[in-house]
């Protein structure tokens, strides 16, 4: 993942607005055989004190992931893509044909992705069933453990404490929730910041939001033995109304409408694999909530990408650095249209298909006609001093969404 789809996410976790909307009851919701969503995202860029000549980085974009939960596609870009292909985490990624803009000029794309999110259901996980850490597939350990700038598993603060929760226990679930425990034991607070954090500062602070926290927990597993990596996706959030917020010295700004973001980890359990615990959404009625819960169990959310390797927090840091320095701007807006199997009776177009509208519009045709046959007929009555009696006409028959938030 590159600086420019770095500051993305960040920006989107940052902007995210707490709202405590509760995804139709995560765990309780109506079971859709799939729900639709039209995702749009406009980003705008302006170089207000000199040329903007933008490097591949620049251009990049994500394109979402392809996964048993959901299947995305591009269905239309005001720009054509000079490439496609697949980054250090895995993520696809394509790469914009945007011009450079001069001092004072202005430039922006739009993409829209197609959505289709799948029914999802977890694995009953119990604590008796759960596998040790012998069990845990020695493929994993290069990817999934090695040390590196933003997991920081050999500061030696994150060691003690992972070793200390640990103790003896070699079940991964078990180590897990002793995890999530101190965590949610008043250890760290939620708290939001104008970029992410390292998970060292994190535990230093005793404060961080859902990719803070997240990452802090990802860290401890690692340290352990235990495969992880951080999950960013955006949340279906009707209530959220073109919500702007602006940042970075004002360099920033974003608007979101029916949309949030959110950051949880993803760690492998065997014998069940790869499964969420998300330490921000979830109930907090007792730790193993943290993956029954979870945020993207829900088919609201779509899983944006995967942050495995990629120091994402330093880049976020860089490009704030590099618009301030440099004078430039930019604007970030993300709209979510709902579709069939998502508040339909809210957005009927998006809902209906082709022939459901043809019928629609045909009842609506016949609905106007008949009231006006109807209308006529009581006003020549009431002119005629008899009113109509009616009886006569036809026979007579909501959790929090995370994220930091600009100042």
């Amino acid at each position: 993942m590159k600086k420019t789809v770095s500051l993305i996410l960040s920006l989107l976790l940052l902007t995210t607005i707490i709202l405590h909307w509760n995804l139709y009851a995560v765990g309780e919701e109506a079971t859709f055989a799939e729900r639709e969503f039209v995702i749009k995202s406009n980003v705008k860029f302006t170089a207000s004190a000199r040329a903007w000549n933008f490097t591949e980085e620049d251009k990049e974009i994500s394109l979402y992931m392809n996964t048993s939960w959901q299947t995305v596609t591009v269905i239309n870009s005001s720009h054509s893509f000079e490439s496609v292909k697949v980054d250090e985490d895995g993520n696809k990624i394509a790469l914009l044909d945007l011009p450079p803009i001069e001092q004072g000029q202005s430039t922006e794309y739009t993409v829209f992705y197609q959505v289709v999110s799948k029914p999802r259901n977890l694995p009953d996980i119990d604590e008796n069933a759960a596998l040790n850490l012998t069990d845990i597939p020695s493929n994993l350990t290069a990817t999934y453990l090695g040390n590196s700038e933003l997991w920081m598993t050999n500061n030696a603060t994150l060691r003690e404490l992972a070793e200390t929760l640990k103790g003896n226990e070699t079940n991964v679930l078990m180590i897990i929730e002793n995890f999530v425990d101190w965590i949610w034991g008043g250890n760290i607070d939620y708290a939001s910041h104008e970029t992410p954090l390292y998970p060292n500062e994190t535990l230093t602070s005793q404060k961080g939001d859902c990719d803070d926290q997240a990452i802090l927990l990802i860290s401890l597993c690692r340290i352990v033995g235990i495969p992880a990596y951080l999950q960013i996706g955006n949340i279906y959030m009707p209530q959220v109304d073109n919500e702007t917020s602006t940042g970075w010295n004002g360099h920033v700004e974003t608007i979101q409408n029916r949309i949030g973001w959110h950051g949880w980890a993803m760690i492998y359990v065997p014998p069940w694999g790869w499964l969420p615990v998300d330490l921000t959404y979830s109930s907090r009625s007792n730790p193993l909530a943290a993956i029954g819960t979870a945020a993207v169990t829900s088919q609201d959310v779509t899983q944006y990408m995967n942050i495995v390797q990629t120091d994402y927090v330093s880049e976020a840091r860089e490009y704030r650095s590099f618009l301030i320095n440099n004078g430039f701007y930019i604007r970030v807006y993300d709209e979510i249209i709902p579709g069939r199997g998502t508040d339909p009776f809210g957005f009927l177009s998006d809902w209906l298909d082709d022939l459901t509208k043809f019928a629609l519009v045909a009842l609506l045709i016949a609905g106007l006609v008949a009231g006006s046959v109807v209308g006529l007929f009581y006003v020549r009555r009431m002119k005629k001093g008899k009113p109509v009696n009616p009886a006569n006409l036809n026979g007579g028959n909501s959790r929090a969404s995370c994220g930091r938030r600009f100042s």
